[in-house]
């Protein structure tokens, strides 16, 4: 049985690892994705083939027909017993208007952006179409049980598998990080992964002014914000303690930047995709038992307070952000640090063993 991939961002790793999968258990696969401008992380290593290129200067609806034209010539030379898995909204939807929906295919959610829409009307009409391609598909996985909540609330929809976003399980052949101490006043905050939003750059803002013995370490890529990206940016280049590092290899890095850092930033809003979403950087905190610091009021935010293994702040209020680096006290952190090594390391890696029982009996 062959796959054919359409992935809306080819150097995401989430994305990587999950063909990757599909080629370890000896599907035949093909790859045809989209990069992304300015995108500089490394590309998959497997054969694929880049169909489009994203601008961020481009429209949405520019955006969409490029992605459709793209599909449709891919979608003409396939055999009818192919199944297609498609990553992402905008490509399904791309998808969809090349009579994708009539058509086997698996479907993946990794963000709900019809929440980041101003407009109510265009936010409800998206959400429509996320719960008809959900519907039509024989599969679909969402990385994140808040979306199912959102998309489906108190339904049973057995079509739908729930796959965190973990760790790559080659992260377990690397070696440990080296132990750091915690001095509570000479703390240092790491981030990886996508650079953006309000939050982060209040972050900054309120340690660059108020902490200078606090140290923020950034690892990533910045998105294509239109507000925030240039602002985060000059706030990291205008305070001598707050550094970018560029992006990282994930897993192969993991090890080094954790062994520098106490704590772990994953701080976003508390509204739209951010509420419900469930990130990557929760499970590498876990994993590598340093506290996580998140918004309140959210899906992940919840899970940090029923666990205790890391903080919970508003992100878009300064104030609170100062009281929250205030409150630090190192039995309050080693309790949370003791709390994350409770928790087995083999719940922080992907494990998609139940996901293929599954889709091998959806498919054969």
């Amino acid at each position: 049985m062959k796959i054919v991939f359409f992935v809306n961002i080819i150097r995401q790793a989430r994305c990587i690892r999950r063909i990757e999968d599909f080629i370890n258990r000896g599907y035949e696969v093909e790859v045809y994705g989209f990069d992304r401008e300015g995108d500089n992380r490394k590309l998959p290593n497997f054969h694929h083939t880049i169909i489009g290129k994203v601008s961020r200067a481009t429209s949405y609806f520019k955006r969409l027909m490029m992605m459709k034209q793209a599909i449709k010539k891919v979608m003409v030379n396939q055999d009818k017993d192919v199944v297609y898995y498609i990553f992402s909204l905008d490509v399904a939807i791309a998808f969809a208007l090349n009579g994708g929906l009539n058509k086997k295919y698996i479907y993946e959610i990794s963000d709900l952006m019809e929440l980041e829409v101003g407009n109510r009307v265009v936010s409800s009409v998206l959400t429509w179409l996320n719960k008809v391609v959900t519907r039509h598909s024989i599969e679909t996985i969402v990385t994140s049980p808040g979306f199912k909540d959102y998309l489906f609330p108190n339904q049973k929809v057995n079509n739908i598998s729930i796959v965190a976003n973990k760790l790559n399980k080659n992260i377990m052949l690397l070696p440990k990080p080296r132990v750091k101490e915690f001095i509570s006043d000479d703390l240092t905050i790491g981030f990886t992964g996508a650079i953006r939003n309000e939050a982060i750059y209040n972050f900054i803002e309120t340690v660059g002014v108020h902490f200078p013995n606090i140290k923020l370490k950034f690892h990533g890529i910045f998105t294509d914000d239109k507000i925030y990206s240039n602002k985060i940016q000059n706030a990291i280049a205008k305070y001598k303690n707050v550094s970018y590092y560029g992006p990282f290899k994930n897993p192969d890095d993991f090890p080094e930047i954790y062994s520098n850092i106490d704590m772990v930033l994953c701080l976003y809003t508390a509204k739209g995709n951010d509420r419900v979403l469930e990130p990557n950087k929760l499970y590498e905190a876990i994993y590598f038992e340093k506290p996580i610091i998140v918004s309140k009021n959210t899906f992940t935010g919840n899970f940090v307070e029923e666990k205790n293994i890391g903080y919970t702040v508003n992100g878009e209020n300064c104030e609170d952000i100062i009281r929250f680096l205030k409150s630090i006290t190192k039995e309050d952190y080693m309790q949370k640090v003791y709390n994350c090594s409770q928790i087995p390391k083999k719940d922080s890696i992907d494990n998609t063993d139940n996901l293929f029982y599954k889709l091998s009996n959806i498919i054969n």
